[in-house]
């Protein structure tokens, strides 16, 4: 049988990446649509002040998912693991220089990890999650083109560790220590999933570590002491604070605790099946970051 070509072997890779996945598919547009329904009932609990307020949120999300899906729509035909591969740098250089830009406008709530432009905003940190997944994967898909050598965790991983250093470190200036912790247990995770003699004994390390942290945090979380070294550290209480109201909301329930608190109380009144679409109640007024963070409350 004849070998296929570069060419010819390079068009099988695009016609193979040229179809989609029904079920992702499916999965995809039942999560859309979910979504938006459970954003436009969000908005109106801002119809107190705002008549328009359902219209608007469901224009802007219209517009959202219309941009999303002409760009999933478009990766879908153009990306291969190979041609992400050949321009993984710029698409690093371009990830950095959004998160830079950041620093040119205000905080919000303490952290300066937004883009504003008016209509809206972006947090460039969260393309930095997939980003962070790509480079992993190009990682292994280098290695995997040579079986033969023998390579050590640090040369594995060498790009995506350093992707992460700089990362963490634009994520600590910005003060987004969630989307830090986020990304940095992206990594993790990716990097015990491929299989590679020269690697094997660090993946077990590192799962060994991840459990250890993890039992350590809760332990200390639960018991007070978490959030009281991270209270004395300057710059780091606002984390403490969130910390013990995510333990006991109700010890200051009329100030840092007011929201998670509020959020409580709708979860307790919702019973198990919940109060009916669009009959939550703490959407009026009681939760201001009702359309963000504490959107759980409301869709429960």
């Amino acid at each position: 049988m004849q070998k296929a070509t570069g060419k010819q072997r390079e068009k099988l890779t695009l016609k193979l990446h040229s179809g989609y996945d029904r079920g992702l598919m499916a999965a995809v547009w039942i999560l859309i649509i979910f979504g938006t329904c459970m954003i436009a009932s969000t908005a109106v609990g801002q119809t107190t002040s705002n008549a328009r307020a359902v219209l608007v949120t469901l224009g802007k999300q219209m517009v959202f998912i219309l941009i999303s899906y002409l760009a999933m729509w478009g990766m879908n035909r153009w990306f291969t693991i190979q041609r992400f591969s050949s321009l993984k740098w710029l698409i690093i250089g371009m990830y950095f220089l959004l998160m830079a830009l950041c620093f040119a406008f205000p905080a919000v709530n303490g952290s300066q990890a937004w883009i504003n432009l008016r209509v809206m905003t972006i947090q460039p940190s969260e393309f930095g999650k997939p980003l962070m997944i790509l480079l992993v994967a190009s990682s292994v898909w280098t290695m995997r083109r040579h079986p033969h050598l023998k390579v050590t965790y640090g040369q594995y991983f060498r790009i995506p560790l350093l992707f992460l250093l700089v990362d963490v470190l634009l994520l600590v200036m910005q003060r987004d220590f969630g989307t830090m912790t986020i990304t940095v247990g992206i990594y993790l995770l990716c990097a015990t999933i491929p299989d590679h003699r020269g690697i094997r004994k660090w993946q077990r390390n590192t799962l060994l570590a991840i459990a250890l942290v993890v039992i350590t945090v809760a332990v200390l979380m639960y018991s007070g002491v978490l959030a009281q070294i991270l209270e004395s550290i300057p710059g780091l209480q606002h984390i403490g604070v969130r910390i013990e109201n995510t333990v006991n909301p109700y010890t200051d329930i009329y100030g840092d605790g007011y929201q998670p608190a509020n959020a409580l109380y709708g979860i307790g009144s919702s019973n198990i099946l919940g109060r009916g679409f669009g009959n939550s109640a703490r959407k009026y007024g009681y939760l201001t970051q009702a359309d963000n963070d504490y959107i759980l409350a409301v869709i429960i």
